[in-house]
């Protein structure tokens, strides 16, 4: 088949073409405009730890909070939290559908955690992602002061 037998071939079919490219504008925009809509909102919250009032605490102080903020960013989907978030807010979901929701992520030698939180509005998602953080940072309170664990055998 040659160039011109290609252009032959489309100027026969120029209105089939035209129709298909139309008919698939159409069913794409369609499907688009079905989807719900999906927002999202960010909230972070910032790891301390000590004041740095002694020369030794110092450096402490600027390292302790970033290996804090790795440990702890699990706690941000844990089933606790997010039980907490759902009796807190009144949200009609389980612990897991929620989680699947919510991401959180420390940024490479950062002492803070952020949390982004999807949610059918715009309300709702901020509403999350603040209470997640306001219940994450409880957990991580209660953990440290609970001190390790003990296993018995």
């Amino acid at each position: 088949m040659t160039l011109e037998d290609l252009w032959k071939l489309t100027r026969r079919q120029f209105v089939v073409i035209v129709a298909a490219a139309l008919m698939g504008l159409i069913l794409s925009f369609a499907g688009m405009s079905l989807q719900p809509k999906v927002y999202t909102a960010t909230a972070v919250g910032y790891v301390t730890a000590g004041d740095g009032s002694i020369i030794g605490e110092s450096y402490s102080s600027q390292t302790l909070p970033q290996q804090k903020a790795q440990a702890q960013v699990t706690l941000f989907t844990n089933s606790r939290v997010t039980e907490a978030v759902i009796k807190d807010l009144g949200l009609d979901t389980t612990p897991q559908a929620l989680a699947s929701r919510i991401t959180a992520t420390v940024p490479p030698e950062g002492a803070s955690i952020s949390v982004t939180a999807a949610g059918p509005s715009p309300q709702e998602a901020k509403s999350i992602a603040d209470a997640v953080v306001t219940a994450a940072a409880a957990a991580a309170k209660r953990i440290e002061e609970s001190g390790p664990t003990r296993r018995v055998d």
